[in-house]
């Protein structure tokens, strides 16, 4: 017995063995149900990668988040609750891109402003309800 050519092309996808107990008719119905080999090997990656991104995100915000509170604990601790970038940098370790990207992503923990002393103006960091305490005193 002779199987169809479009029966034929998706057994050599699927791989033989899957089929080699299956009555003709069977395995013609079967294969009109199922994704091309491209098709579900592109499906699987896909969703495979979505997958890894997922758990790799939810990685990154956890550390963002325990990078976030200690650059709090070091401002608050070590510097009265405001610190200069350039301190944070060289005695603690946070870069200065790295800190406006966390106050940038957590806008209400954190507010980085420029303090004009006369010289070279400083960046300043502050916890953000310090902020607003000093406003409404």
């Amino acid at each position: 017995m002779t199987l169809p050519a479009t029966l034929r092309a998706g057994m050599s996808k699927l791989g033989e063995s899957r089929f080699a107990y299956m009555p003709a008719r069977m395995a013609a119905k079967r294969t009109s149900n199922l994704f091309c080999g491209d098709c579900a090997a592109r499906h699987c990656v896909g969703w495979f990668a979505a997958e890894q991104l997922r758990i790799l995100n939810a990685g990154r915000m956890q550390r963002r988040i325990e990078r976030l509170q200690r650059l709090m604990e070091l401002i608050v601790e070590q510097y009265n609750g405001k610190a200069t970038l350039r301190a944070l940098q060289r005695n603690n370790g946070f870069d200065p891109d790295e800190t406006r990207q966390l106050a940038a992503q957590f806008k209400g923990q954190l507010v980085i402003e420029k303090l004009e002393t006369g010289g070279r103006p400083s960046d300043i960091v502050k916890l953000y309800k310090s902020e607003k305490l000093h406003r409404q005193r």
